[in-house]
């Protein structure tokens, strides 16, 4: 049974039962055959946009307006800076949120702030949200949740998987912060080097 409790959040437990430690050992070895996996450049850039469809579409399947999957192809097959849908351009920060975690946070060695939370929540509603709902009030519990979960071992999918919850928890960003908790959990993952290639999709 492993307990986080902060002063200034709720108590949150879970127990490393003997399944749960099994399923992590599971992923590890199906981590490190996809990382073995040869794939010519061509087949893996195709797999990674595929990936990037996938993680969009699964996400937006949360939401009040899920999209066509051959729409969201046609969308991010060709270049567009400014989108004139609200929508389409929410979309395509989303992408920009999970390429700047691809390129700043792969294998990285910087520890993840309230800073770093924020820029997710500026990347990913740049174009289509003001500014953060009730931040403020919620940046000291965000700050002591990342500093307490940092400073333990947990498995980064244990990691990624309470920063979530408690980011969820927090509220930070109103009806958006579903979509921050979902980029800092791939943050995690990718910074821990679980991104499987950039091939990782939640579903």
């Amino acid at each position: 049974m492993i307990t986080i409790s902060l002063s200034h959040m709720s108590l949150l437990t879970y127990n490393f039962s003997p399944y749960l430690k099994s399923s992590l050992e599971k992923i590890d070895s199906l981590r490190k055959e996809i990382l073995l996996i040869p794939l010519t450049p061509k087949a893996e850039t195709e797999l990674r946009f595929e990936a990037m469809l996938d993680r969009i579409y699964w996400f937006w399947s949360l939401t009040d307006n899920p999209i066509n999957k051959q729409t969201l192809r046609k969308l991010f097959s060709f270049q567009v800076k400014n989108r004139a849908d609200p929508q389409e351009q929410e979309m395509s920060d989303y992408r920009k949120a999970l390429n700047w975690i691809y390129w700043n946070w792969l294998s990285s060695s910087e520890s993840v702030s309230v800073e770093t939370v924020l820029e997710l929540y500026n990347l990913a509603y740049a174009d289509t949200a003001g500014k953060p709902f009730d931040f403020q009030p919620a940046s000291e519990s965000i700050k002591y949740f990342l500093e307490y979960l940092q400073k333990g071992n947990d498995h980064p999918i244990i990691q990624a998987a309470i920063a979530y919850i408690q980011l969820m928890h927090i509220g930070a960003f109103g009806e958006n912060t579903r979509k921050i908790s979902h980029l800092l959990s791939y943050l995690i993952l990718y910074k821990y080097y679980y991104h499987l290639r950039d091939l990782l999709v939640f579903e």
